[in-house]
């Protein structure tokens, strides 16, 4: 669960500021700074875009239709896929999975394997009730599988290439140590540390 600065669970309060400087209340309670990358602010700014295509509930009217390049009908989904650690957001992949009534299913990696030409565009309207609404649901869920399945792949290489790198970095440094010590023993100058990405 995401943490709130400034929420007090116990009375159910959300104590913010507009002052950057300040990090307390009058009665020296802890208060979160109300920006824009404070969690209700994004909350906020998600809801408003949301309602911005016409609806407060139901369906996300942030849909598009166009003419499928292999003239089959199909549903596009996409997807983001985020590995993030302490320091922040660490790896991040825009998928879409391609599914057709019978379930056949293609994962696009690259942008220009899913997006249309701009006259192929089709209007939206009741497109999902005419076209969609006795498979659409199973099709998501089966898309949703696809992408998780592939997201696991990618990450996989993700942590395998960040693990080479890591151990790479550490023998460069223990080389640089060993070289500093042989130094330092027969009276040379040790040189500087090399910088490691982090």
């Amino acid at each position: 669960m995401e943490e709130i600065p400034g929420w007090d669970g116990a009375n159910g309060l959300l104590r913010v500021t507009t002052d950057l400087r300040r990090m307390e209340d009058d009665m020296e309670r802890p208060v979160g700074y109300l920006g824009r990358a404070h969690p209700v602010v994004r909350r906020a700014i998600e809801q408003v875009r949301f309602q911005a295509f016409g609806q407060a509930t139901g369906l996300d009217r942030r849909i598009s239709a166009a003419r499928s390049r292999d003239g089959k009908l199909s549903l596009l989904v996409m997807f983001l896929g985020r590995v993030d650690s302490r320091i922040g957001r660490e790896y991040e992949r825009v998928l879409a999975v391609k599914v057709s009534e019978t379930k056949e299913t293609s994962v696009l990696e690259n942008p220009q394997d899913w997006l249309p030409e701009i006259d192929a565009a089709l209007p939206t309207k009741d497109t999902w009730n005419r076209q969609f609404a006795s498979w659409g649901e199973s099709a998501l869920a089966h898309a949703n599988d696809q992408a998780l399945a592939h997201f696991d792949e990618l990450f996989t290489d993700f942590e395998a290439t960040h693990q080479r790198q890591r151990e790479e970095e550490m023998r460069a440094l223990e080389r640089w140590f060993e070289s500093s010590v042989s130094r330092l023993i027969q009276g040379s100058e040790i040189t500087t540390l090399p910088l490691l990405k982090v």
